[in-house]
């Protein structure tokens, strides 16, 4: 059996929202960011809704480049009540130009379902690539306010996820 997990955001069924703070020693300093969101989508064919934390430490390299670390953790339950942990460890490099940064990267993600007949999980633990586009809607010298989107997919042994999230954010 295939098994898939998807989690498409940004569409009426979706609802996907991100605080990203940032904040940068000097320009072109060491930053941090930190991320909290909710999200809704499938895996194995049933849909499961959830909330989530992260934490990247990095910065920009000169005024084009951006490179972050960083560890990401969500919380999720099935339609059915089962817990499902995700977590991932990973890096990615943006491209800034002016109010856009699109970038990518690699991360090592870990996925636990809870089951309810036993005390058992089910555990996968692989490798994955996710995309990054965010957009300043409001760039001050203090702060930036954005959008963006960050669709991935985790490769788990013989299983894969996909996932799309939509981010709401500050960078400061």
């Amino acid at each position: 059996m295939k098994r898939t997990c998807m989690a498409i955001v940004g569409s009426g069924a979706f609802l996907w929202t991100s605080l990203w703070a940032s904040a940068a020693a000097a320009d072109n300093g060491l930053g941090a960011k930190v991320l909290v969101n909710g999200g809704y989508g499938h895996i194995f064919s049933v849909p499961f809704y959830g909330v989530g934390l992260g934490a990247e430490l990095g910065g920009d390299v000169g005024k084009s480049v951006g490179i972050y670390g960083g560890i990401h953790y969500e919380r999720a339950r099935t339609e059915y009540g089962l817990p499902i942990h995700f977590g991932q460890l990973g890096v990615t490099v943006e491209g800034i130009l002016d109010r856009f940064r699109v970038g990518g990267g690699i991360h090592f993600p870990y996925f636990a379902l809870e089951r309810k007949s036993t005390s058992d999980e089910l555990n996968k633990i692989g490798v994955g690539l996710h995309v990054s586009a965010t957009f300043d809607l409001v760039q001050t010298p203090e702060f930036n306010l954005f959008l963006g989107v960050r669709p991935q997919i985790d490769l788990l042994g013989k299983d894969r996820t996909l996932n799309a999230h939509a981010d709401f954010g500050v960078r400061f």
